[in-house]
C-alpha cells in the first residue's frame, strides 16, 4: 500500500482544529492568500519545498486574524492606555 500524502488543505485544517468539512472553501481561501503573498513577495512562479511550512503558518494566521466565514469586521487594537 502505498503512503498516501497529506494535502496542505489536510495539514491546515489540522492545524486550526478543522474537522469537518464546512470551512473547506475559506480554508482554500487563504492558503492561496498565504501562497499568493509569498510569492509575490520572494518574486518566484512556485512555492519551493521549504516554504511551506511558512505557508501553512502564514495561512494559518491570515484564517484566524481574519476571522474567516464571520460577517463582522475583526476588531482591531487602536491605541493602549498604561495606567498607575
Amino acid at each position: 500500500m502505498a503512503d498516501m500524502e497529506i494535502t496542505q488543505v489536510e495539514k491546515l485544517k489540522a492545524l486550526l482544529g478543522i474537522t469537518d468539512a464546512d470551512k473547506d472553501v475559506l480554508v482554500e481561501f487563504a492558503l492561496e492568500n498565504a501562497g499568493e503573498t509569498v510569492k509575490n513577495y520572494c518574486h518566484i512562479e512556485e512555492i519551493p519545498t521549504g516554504l511551506a511550512t511558512t505557508v501553512l503558518r502564514m495561512a494559518a494566521d491570515i484564517y484566524r486574524n481574519e476571522q474567516m466565514g464571520s460577517v463582522e469586521v475583526p476588531q482591531f487594537v487602536s491605541s493602549v492606555t498604561v495606567g498607575d
